[in-house]
């Protein structure tokens, strides 16, 4: 009878493991795009394919996230990663602002003033990072060579992540990739699993009552 039991449980311990499923983005859809001045609107982007796509395993999903003459950059969503490619540039290199200018007339001078106005926000926001199992974002990590990043300009929440990259330079070298953790992500049993467990505790159930009555 104990050699039973020990049977079952590793018959038991074996569903567990291969039924698992990891979570992941794959044939999820997300939106990626880049704001500015703040992390709400909008940049315009000129001649841009569409910001959303479904997640696939291999480059297919990659889209241009910002295609603004002199800069652009391309964006590849992957089951828990998002890596970032400055090869599509006009120029070689260059530096997202932290300023904008405009021109105004003041009546009381009677002449045209240059203000300066400070940008909030200047880089690239993904949102619908929820895995296809409904876990919610629980953290970033970024690994980039661009000079300045750092952990200040990482926000996340649930379903989205913004980078903000305001001020801060780039060329066709820069690397920028982020990994996603999402909670419930080490193993997740799947309905089949849960089946077979359940049919596991009965026949252990029924096996303990029989052993009880000999």
């Amino acid at each position: 009878m104990k050699r039973t039991a020990g049977y079952i449980a590793l018959a038991m311990a074996f569903c567990i493991g291969a039924g698992t499923a990891e979570a992941t983005l794959i044939g999820d859809d997300v939106i990626v795009r880049h704001y500015e001045p703040d992390g709400t609107t909008v940049s315009i982007q000129v001649g841009v394919s569409s910001p959303s796509t479904t997640v696939t395993a291999d480059d297919s999903d990659t889209v241009i996230a910002y295609g603004g003459y002199p800069y652009g950059y391309k964006v590849n969503v992957g089951a828990d990663t998002i890596l970032v490619d400055f090869d599509y540039l006009f120029d070689a290199s260059g530096t997202w602002w932290d300023s904008y200018t405009t021109v105004v007339f003041n009546p009381d001078t009677s002449n045209f003033e240059v203000l300066n106005n400070p940008v909030a926000f200047n880089g690239l926001g993904v949102s619908g990072l929820d895995d296809s199992s409904g876990n919610p974002l629980q953290g970033v990590t970024v690994d980039t060579n661009m000079a300045g990043w750092n952990t200040s300009m990482l926000s996340f929440g649930s379903d989205y992540a913004l980078f903000d990259w305001k001020g801060l330079s780039f060329n066709t070298g820069t690397y920028f990739n982020a990994t996603l953790d999402f909670s419930g992500s080490t193993s997740v049993p799947e309905p089949s699993t849960l089946l077979l467990i359940g049919g596991g505790l009965a026949c252990f159930g029924a096996w303990r009552r029989l052993s009880a009555k000999s």
